[in-house]
């Protein structure tokens, strides 16, 4: 059996790892270094007995026959990991969990930031698979179904026979201030505050009236909006996520957010999807055509109300 040794840390890459080492676990010998927002969502899985801390995953890497990874924007302990196992001839993998900055993962613009590259990219779908061919042309590339998809569809499906649909406004949040800066873009023509409040405007002139439910990320403190709910509380409603992602979907008739992945999970549950990023021309990066993509508060107006 090999020994795999795997690296997360964000939780995009950890929900995608995860998912294929929760299906895949009898054919590996599984030691797993996870930090941040990964931690809650491999225990959630039942992977917890197989986490170790840095120091033992170092010990590990010594005798592993191949490490698996994430790819993240708040932590560099993947690219550490990747690296060194290079350095030792230890084959290396990174699993994609999105559609954009694949380039940015690994440390680009940096200088010699293809150093930072694994052995071979893994896709979880056809949209991310040509775009690695893209950005990676000289990388090897494997297509790996993304059992973290098909767990959604499952979990949704087995709540949602016992619920009538939903009435709320599901809000995404995204840390995108945080991204803007680790992108050098401060200047961006919005970030989550912005979108979130712009919403709110239109919904406060909506004849339909609607709670609104803010489902953070999972790196987010749930105080941050704090100004903003308190501003439009006498206008609006609003309701506290519930535990799972599932069940904030459930209770939605409308999913809103940026670039988030949450869209697409919520197109695999049927729901409507709109990706809001007002005052700028850029198109939402995410490939998914059921994703309605609104520039403007008149639009997402029509749209919501």
């Amino acid at each position: 059996m090999k020994k795999l040794l795997v690296i997360c840390h964000d939780a995009g890459g950890s929900e995608i790892v995860s998912a294929f080492i929760k299906k895949n676990i009898s054919r590996y010998h599984v030691t797993c270094f996870v930090a941040g927002p990964g931690v809650k969502i491999f225990k959630g899985k039942g992977l917890g007995r197989h986490l170790v801390s840095k120091q033992k995953a170092w010990m590990a890497l010594r005798s592993t026959d191949m490490v698996l990874t994430g790819t993240s924007w708040g932590s560099d302990i993947e690219l550490e990991f990747i690296c060194e196992a290079k350095k030792h001839g230890i084959k290396t993998a990174s699993y994609l969990d999105h559609w954009v900055n694949y380039r940015e993962r690994f440390g680009y613009p940096s200088k010699q930031w293809q150093r930072n590259l694994p052995d071979e990219i893994w896709t979880g779908d056809t949209y991310a698979s040509r775009l690695a061919k893209i950005f990676f042309p000289k990388t090897l590339h494997r297509f790996v179904i993304n059992q973290y998809f098909q767990e959604v569809k499952r979990a949704y499906k087995h709540g949602v026979r016992r619920q009538k649909q939903g009435a709320h406004i599901l809000f995404l949040s995204q840390p995108m201030s945080l991204a803007n800066t680790a992108l050098k873009k401060q200047r961006s023509a919005f970030d989550e505050y912005s979108v979130l409040e712009e919403l709110f405007r239109v919904l406060e002139g909506c004849r339909i009236q609607s709670s609104v439910i803010i489902r953070y990320h999972p790196s987010e403190k749930q105080d941050k909006y704090k100004t903003l709910l308190t501003r439009y509380g006498s206008v609006l409603q609003f309701k506290k996520q519930n535990k799972s992602l599932m069940q904030d979907f459930r209770e939605a008739r409308v999913v809103v957010g940026m670039t988030t992945m949450g869209l697409v999970l919520a197109v695999l549950c049927g729901k409507q999807a709109i990706s809001f990023m007002p005052h700028t021309k850029a198109l939402c990066p995410i490939p998914f055509k059921e994703i309605l993509k609104i520039h403007s508060s008149k639009k997402l107006h029509n749209a919501l109300c």
